[in-house]
């Protein structure tokens, strides 16, 4: 099992493997590889010149592509830190704090249905 600390450097480097072994929490590998991937892209693209393909460092585009790597490291430390919260039955866990929905509530998808 990871410690703490090489689950912050995995999710540094590669965000979208910090989400292995995580359970439910595989499902925003995805997501998180989409913006990691697209990031990694912008700051190749914008070095080689960017949309106008001049021999200059198109710093825009670095930029956006740096802005999307730190979401996609700040999405996969949020969701890491969520299901280690849920592991651990802490104060702040949504498993133990739910509102279960009282009888004579009805059903907001009825709505939909009908």
């Amino acid at each position: 099992m990871m410690t703490n600390v090489r689950r912050s450097v995995v999710a540094i480097l590669l965000p979208p493997l910090a989400m292995r072994g995580r359970g439910c929490a595989k499902v925003c590998a995805g997501p998180i590889a989409v913006f990691w991937l697209t990031g990694i892209v912008s700051i190749v693209y914008g070095i080689q010149g960017g949309p106008t393909g001049g021999d200059n460092i198109s710093w825009l585009i670095v930029s956006l592509g740096v802005l999307l790597w730190l979401v996609a490291i700040a999405w996969a430390l949020l969701v890491g830190s969520g299901v280690s919260e849920d592991a651990r039955h802490g104060p702040n866990s949504t498993l133990d704090h739910q509102v279960n929905p009282e009888r004579y509530e009805s059903d907001p998808f009825n709505q939909l249905r009908g």
